[in-house]
């Protein structure tokens, strides 16, 4: 329902109206003398306003109120939560610095084979990022398993790497596996959202994101997207660097 610019309304059915447009729920489960006490007015009064606005009662009138301010508040948060997840999501990618995404693929680049891994929804984004390095034409496998993880460093050697995924940098099964790499020389590259994390320091090289918060909201924490964002950066860097098309999977002409 749109309420028009009318001549015929008071001062008092604009007052009415806008109550009943900011509470449309509360105002569906009143009465017409309880809408009439709480705006300070009387049951005649809110029923010339229905009969003026082209409704048959008050109760037809409810309705249309509920569903049509309700409808619109929910698009409100609706639009207001789609706005702020592009922006903080925006705000943490413009500050991963093109240098360090270089350096970062250089590091890559010249390792002779990586294997990716990370812990419960960090483990799909390594998986996500193993396979495109492959398709890149990488020597990349993704472990899943933490034990193997640890394990498969007994035979890999000082050109190989470890590329843990890990939006918090600290647990103790990161310790562990970064500690057994390091007995066998093996490299740790991370990609993680906490600076001086445990990742973060003791790994040879470290990609670093913002980590993304929508306070108040079902969907607070948004670290996975924002990870397959980053790796997605990496992988972009990487097929320019390698010439290779991650759309087709094959050599760029020209």
């Amino acid at each position: 329902m749109v309420l028009l610019m009318r001549k015929d309304l008071t001062k008092n059915d604009l007052r009415i109206y806008k109550f009943c447009q900011e509470n449309p729920s509360e105002v569906y489960e009143m009465k017409i003398h309880e809408l009439a006490d709480r705006v300070y007015t009387t049951a005649p009064s809110i029923s010339k306003l229905v009969k003026k606005l082209g409704f048959n009662n008050f109760q037809e009138f409810k309705v249309n109120i509920r569903d049509a301010f309700t409808m619109s508040r929910n698009s409100q948060h609706h639009n207001m939560f789609i706005n702020q997840y592009a922006q903080e999501f925006q705000d943490a990618l413009i500050k991963i610095p093109e240098i360090k995404v270089n350096a970062f693929c250089d590091f890559l680049a010249g390792c002779h084979s990586i294997i990716t891994w990370g812990y419960g929804t960090s483990s799909s984004a390594a998986g996500y990022l193993s396979y495109n390095l492959m398709v890149l034409g990488l020597d990349a496998h993704s472990e899943s398993d933490y034990t193997n993880c640890k394990v498969r460093s007994r035979f890999m050697s000082a050109n190989d790497c470890l590329l843990l995924v890990s939006n918090s940098g600290e647990s103790e099964m990161l310790d562990e596996i970064i500690s057994n790499a390091r007995k066998y020389g093996v490299k740790v590259a991370a990609i993680t959202s906490k600076l001086n994390s445990t990742l973060e320091r003791q790994a040879d090289i470290a990609l670093v994101y913002k980590n993304a918060i929508i306070k108040g909201s079902a969907f607070e924490n948004i670290s996975y997207p924002i990870q397959i964002a980053v790796i997605d950066i990496v992988l972009f860097h990487l097929s320019k660097m390698r010439r290779i098309s991650l759309k087709f999977n094959s050599k760029e002409e020209g």
